[in-house]
């Protein structure tokens, strides 16, 4: 994980969701919600996590699991990259980000979490499965 200061504003239209962000009350509640899905479902979505607070999973609009408190990420089609907050854009252009932090960190996917003010690598993502979800339980 990496520090950032960006400042952002409100986007309009809001990007398309293909991630979403778990954070700590979330993470445990997330986890047992996707253990219910079949592995069909899982399957759909790719994930990592970052110790035991932080789950990222990716995937299309419609196989992404809805969870009040996550925060949902889209591509800036400037910044095909970057995952950034579906309802904000950074304040200068998202190529020009997107250019320096692959600059500092290198090529692959990256999602801005603003509220944390950090990047996180998710080039790491594998398939979901539910011995990787039990496994987060123990």
């Amino acid at each position: 994980m990496t520090q950032t200061k960006l400042d952002w504003q409100l986007r309009q239209p809001p990007l398309e969701p293909t991630a979403v962000l778990c954070k700590q009350r979330q993470f445990i509640p997330m986890v047992k919600h996707l253990l219910d899905w079949s592995a069909t479902k899982q399957n759909a979505l790719q994930g990592l996590h970052f110790k035991q607070t932080l789950m990222v999973l990716i995937g299309k609009v419609e196989t992404l699991p809805w969870l009040p408190g996550c925060v949902y990420f889209g591509k800036d089609h400037l910044a095909p990259n970057l995952m950034m907050p579906t309802l904000l854009a950074p304040t200068i252009s998202a190529d020009i980000v997107q250019f320096s932090v692959t600059q500092k960190l290198g090529t692959g996917l990256y999602l801005i979490d603003p509220a944390e003010q950090q990047i996180l690598p998710l080039h790491q993502a594998r398939q979901i499965q539910a011995a990787y979800l039990e496994s987060l339980l123990t």
